[in-house]
């Protein structure tokens, strides 16, 4: 597959995953295969290596890791909302990584909200 491919199917993985009707492990392979894409871009774009160099992302893994901690967290937070609501609103798609954008930003800094809005630039 190409990175296209590669990043469509992410992006259907990650909603899936964040509604419950994905399995983490399955996440886990996709963000593996882009993760690899994103990190060999980041040898062409500079800006893209600024960001990964003042998050400490030095390695595939640590990105691998690092957008697979942020899916995760963010599927709890709405976890809990459900719970508390009743409900998880669907958004359209480059609303959804807005959204994970801003709770990027909430917790765990401004950098991270570049990361996600580069990640939301490829899709």
């Amino acid at each position: 597959m190409e990175i296209n491919e590669w990043i469509s199917r992410f992006q259907e993985e990650l909603v899936l995953f964040t509604y419950g009707k994905l399995d983490a492990s399955q996440l886990q392979k996709t963000i593996e295969i882009v993760s690899s894409f994103v990190y060999d871009e980041s040898k062409r774009d500079k800006k893209l290596r600024k960001i990964f160099k003042s998050l400490g992302i030095e390695k595939v893994e640590h990105l691998t890791n690092l957008i697979f901690k942020i899916a995760t967290d963010y599927t709890q937070i709405r976890e809990k909302h459900k719970k508390t609501h009743g409900s998880i609103s669907q958004y359209p798609l480059k609303s959804f990584f807005k959204d994970m954008a801003r709770y990027a930003v909430r917790r765990y800094g401004e950098n991270y909200e570049i990361l996600i809005d580069h990640l939301t630039k490829l899709i």
